[in-house]
């Protein structure tokens, strides 16, 4: 059966001590008893030749044994540098997977700085919609303002119309009744002119006649005096109808004076209604003029929403990209982790490894330890023997077992110093062994915390991803809540705008119709 070196060395010590005592009894007996029990003594140190022997050969042995350990030593130390090439090898990967997150990370990042660049022009041209909004406000507002007075002014100016129109009608029906009046007069005029040129002509005959009777004055004074009398009331006539005719005369002129005073009245009338008309035309046009810019701005609010549209589109797509671009990342960290699940399973086998070799170390100590009690033992030895040489030569014993004695000294001294050079060999490769696994320990703590704080950044990197997505969601969330105002607010301004436009156009087939009716 193989036993343990811990076992092969407690035996070995159990049996050192053992072979201790007996030199040293039997140095003491030597010394004591003299001579006639140096044979004996020989026969003990040949003895003790002999456990040297076996003990050398047991050296031997467990020098095979720890040059086996050695290579397995070795063997482990390379699969340590094979696993520490496969950590920098993953150390590597995930270096260049850092590397294309950071990129990755990067573009994400310019994509996130376009969207809150389209996010600020989206902002402004809110703010200018929600601007020319409010100037549309304050146009309807004003609009409607100036409706309602163009309306009252309208009802105003038409109850006036109505108005002048009864006392032009009653003008006119009393200039008409003033016309026939003086057609009558005039008629009548023409007959008193008639009668007056009749009368002329009866007075000039009735005074040829009168001629003819003075001629003829002698023939009838009876028809003398009836002619007088005839004058005379010809004349009285004449003057009566001359009193009239100036009477008619002044009558005539009063009614001119009056026919003059309705014709400045109508006149005036109709020219102030002219101008109203002529301020109801122009507000009719600055109505129509506001009416083409709410629909300018209709068009514009309309061209902005569609504008808004495309960049809601554009968000809503940028959002799905970073969403897909976040599965990826939280994939290529669930990689990651494997990965590092990876590096800890075998960072956990090489401390595991380190453990072992630390514990191979504290054997090689305790080993080497021995070896130094050993060493002690023999070189106490080896003096004592020297001392038995040097009395053996004194006493001159037999040559050839004091030469064979100073032989196994010399090779117990040649076994020594191998010992010694094993021992400084081994405590070298030991002091190397735990130089190595000390930089070793160094080393995979140095990647243990460079690994834990790339994963404590990445994390953090796609907590604050996760965060401006978010914010992104809400504020694309927030823009559609706009986008949705501003579309009430369109159809709020449209259907202002074509109830404007329908009154506009009663309006303008009132005034169509307004001039027919007083022109009937």
């Amino acid at each position: 059966t193989r036993f343990s070196a811990y076992d092969s060395l407690m035996r070995r010590r159990n049996d050192v001590n053992s072979t201790v005592a007996a030199p040293v009894h039997y140095s003491m007996r030597s010394t004591t008893l003299g001579a006639p029990n140096k044979k004996n003594y020989i026969e003990e140190l040949t003895k003790q030749l002999d456990t040297c022997q076996k003990r050398n050969q047991f050296l031997e042995a467990e020098s095979v044994e720890m040059e086996k350990e050695r290579n397995q030593i070795r063997f482990e130390m390379r699969a340590l540098l094979v696993n520490n090439e496969d950590l920098l090898r993953t150390n590597a990967q995930l270096n260049n997977e850092l590397k294309r997150m950071r990129e990755q990370m990067i573009e994400m990042e310019k994509d996130n700085q376009s969207l809150r660049d389209s996010f600020r022009d989206m902002e402004v041209e809110v703010k200018e919609a929600r601007e020319v909004m409010v100037e549309a406000n304050t146009q309807e507002y004003a609009f409607n303002f100036l409706e309602q007075s163009l309306k009252n002014r309208i009802q105003d100016a038409e109850e006036n119309l109505e108005k002048q129109t009864q006392h032009a009608q009653t003008l006119a029906e009393k200039l008409w009744q003033t016309e026939r009046q003086l057609e009558e007069v005039e008629v009548d005029r023409g007959s008193r002119d008639k009668k007056t040129s009749e009368l002329g002509s009866i007075i000039i005959r009735m005074e040829e006649e009168l001629s003819e009777a003075l001629q003829k004055s002698t023939q009838a004074q009876a028809e003398a005096n009836l002619q007088q009398k005839l004058r005379e009331d010809a004349k009285m006539r004449v003057d009566e109808l001359e009193e009239a005719l100036l009477e008619k005369d002044q009558e005539i002129q009063r009614l001119q004076v009056i026919v003059g005073k309705l014709q400045g009245e109508v006149s005036g009338k109709l020219i102030d209604k002219e101008r109203t008309l002529e301020e109801e035309i122009q507000l009719r046009e600055r109505l129509q003029l506001q009416c083409r810019q709410a629909e300018r701005t209709v068009d514009d609010l309309t061209m902005e929403l569609q504008s808004t549209n495309q960049t809601k589109d554009d968000l809503a797509k940028q959002v799905k990209l970073a969403q897909e671009k976040l599965i990826d990342l939280e994939s290529e960290l669930e990689e990651l982790q494997d990965s590092e699940h990876r590096w800890a399973a075998k960072h956990k086998r090489a401390i595991e490894q380190t453990e072992q070799l630390q514990l191979k170390l504290i054997q090689e100590k305790d080993l080497n330890d021995q070896l130094e009690t050993e060493r002690v033992v023999m070189e106490r030895q080896l003096r004592e023997l020297r001392l038995e040489v040097e009395e053996l030569h004194s006493s001159r014993v037999q040559e050839d077992v004091v030469s064979r004695a100073e032989s196994r000294v010399k090779e117990l001294e040649n076994a020594l110093r191998s010992e010694e050079r094993n021992k400084s060999s081994l405590t070298n490769a030991v002091s190397k062994l735990e130089k190595r696994i000390n930089e070793m320990n160094d080393q995979m703590e140095e990647e243990h915390r460079i690994a834990t704080e790339q994963k404590e950044l990445m994390t953090q990197r796609i907590r604050s991803l996760k965060r401006q997505l978010n914010e992104a969601e809400e504020e694309a969330s927030r823009k559609e809540a706009q986008f949705r105002h501003t579309q009430r607010e369109l159809a709020e301004e449209r259907e202002s705008n074509s109830r404007l436009q329908r009154q506009l156009l009663d309006q303008h087939l009132q005034s169509k119709y307004e001039p027919h009716t007083h022109t009937h």
